[in-house]
Order: C-alpha cells, then structure tokens, then sequence
C-alpha cells in the first residue's frame, strides 16, 4: 500500500484496512483502540516509524502498529490570516480545521487543511497549507511551516456554488502535485462542485494553470479513481452511507461513470449508471 498517493477520499477506510494488511488478518478482526475516535480523518502517512492521521479540529494521532493509537503532539492551527477570508460582510469568525490531510513528496510532507466562516451554509471558505520535514513534533528536525492559502471561496451566491474544503492531494505518475478539493453539502447539485487544482513542489498552486477542472485521483490500474459519498449525480436508494468509485484516464478529464458502490460498509458490485 502506497501511503504518500492514497487518496483522502478513503480515509476511514484506509485506518482499518492499514491494521489488516499490517498483521495479514481480515480487517473486520483487526480491532483498533486508543486514540481512535476521529471525524473527517486524513489518510495515514508514515514518518520517522510511525504512522499518522490528522482529524476535523486540528487534532493528530500516532501508532507504531497501525491498531494502537496514541495522541500525537501534532496540532494543525488555524492560520494567523485566516479573518482575511472569514471577517467578511454578513460572516464572522471560523468553525476550526476541517477535513485535514496529509501527502508525503519532495522530501517533506505537505498538510493541507480547510476552514470556513459562520454560519457555514454560504460562508467563504479557505484550503491553506502547511508544510514540515517531519511529523513527530518532538524531534529537532520538526519545522511546521505556514505556506499560506491554496485556494478560496468567496460567499456563495445562486449561480456560484461550491466549498473549498476537503482537501485531497495526490502525486501522479510525473511526480507532479494535484489536489482534488470540494463540496456538495448544502448547495445546487446541478453546478460544478469538485474540481482539481494542479500544484508545484511547493504544494501551491501553478500560476500557468488555466483553472479549476473537474476531478478524478488515484490511479487504480491505469485509471484516476474518485471515491465520493454523492447523493449525485448518481442518485441510488436511501442508505445511511454510500460510497461511490468513478475513473478516468486522465487526472483532468471529466467523471463519466459511477463504477461500485459501498453501503453501509458493505461493498456492492453496481451497473454503471
């Protein structure tokens, strides 16, 4: 398992799926304990012999095993010039780190985080940076620097609908940077709401690039996968949870087909649709 271009679309996964190929036992089996609770975790990364996720709020975890976890020192803040976005007309204040994660490239790791103004449902949102040459913040060589905004959204308005949140960088086959990013929460499923910005090594984003494109990640046999928990395009019956797989070729080409789906857990073979 390749822990520096996994996706942070399967972040949940991952955690038990980790603890499973770690001790060749079947995941459902492989029972985590400490520090474990988590909402939005990244994926995890190894550094310095341990791994690591970061979760919403800022907080981080280690383990030297994959199932015990321990509350790590790392802490990711909020940014100093974060009211630059957030203390805008008719919004005040922000609702903390949101949806973390990590990728490990170019010799140092690259911890990308979001935040958003209140009230959440129209406020402007921001993805920043943060990059280090370690995450174990108790060793010497631990520097976490503020690299600044990746990319925004003001306000939303009826045509202009979309979060910058959620953070997902990936590294493709040229060793270059992309990070996936966005959401459909709260706003008008007919418009662009994921899109892929590409980056340079230093994690921000090309001053060449044209704009925001819509997404596709990982690479699963030749393709980008996407994994989403959509109520759309591809509008299936009433779980408490899906995940849904589309894929392309190319990391900037558009989302064709909806490929699988996990509900509730449960892996479960779909036609496309």
């Amino acid at each position: 398992m390749n822990f520096k271009t996994l996706p942070g679309c399967l972040r949940v996964a991952v955690m038990f799926g980790l603890a499973a190929a770690t001790h060749s036992i079947p995941y459902a089996r492989a029972a985590t304990s400490g520090a474990n609770g988590t909402h939005d975790p990244s994926r995890i990364v190894e550094s310095d012999g341990k791994f690591y996720f970061c979760s919403t709020g800022g907080n981080c975890a280690s383990s030297v095993d994959g199932l015990k976890w321990s509350d790590a020192p790392l802490r990711i803040p909020i940014p100093a010039w974060a009211e630059t976005y957030t203390e805008v007309t008719g919004y005040s204040g922000n609702q903390g780190i949101w949806a973390p994660d990590l990728i490990d490239a170019n010799g140092k790791y690259y911890i990308y985080y979001s935040f958003c103004g209140k009230p959440a449902s129209k406020a402007p949102c921001v993805i920043g940076l943060y990059t280090t040459p370690t995450l174990d913040a108790n060793s010497t060589s631990f520097r976490l620097t503020d690299e600044g905004e990746v990319v925004n959204s003001p306000p939303n308005t009826t045509s202009y609908q979309f979060s910058t949140i959620d953070p997902a960088p990936l590294v493709d086959a040229k060793g270059e940077l992309w990070s996936a990013w966005g959401s459909g929460y709260g706003k008008d499923a007919s418009l662009p709401q994921i899109f892929v910005t590409r980056l340079t090594a230093t994690g921000l984003p090309l001053t060449s690039d044209p704009g925001y494109k819509p997404s596709k990640r990982t690479p699963a046999k030749g393709f980008w996968a996407l994994a989403t928990t959509p109520y759309w395009p591809c509008r299936m019956e009433t779980t408490t949870s899906r995940i849904i797989d589309s894929r392309s070729q190319v990391v900037t080409a558009p989302i064709a087909k909806c490929a699988w789906i996990a509900s509730n857990s449960t892996p479960t073979a779909r036609s496309n649709r």
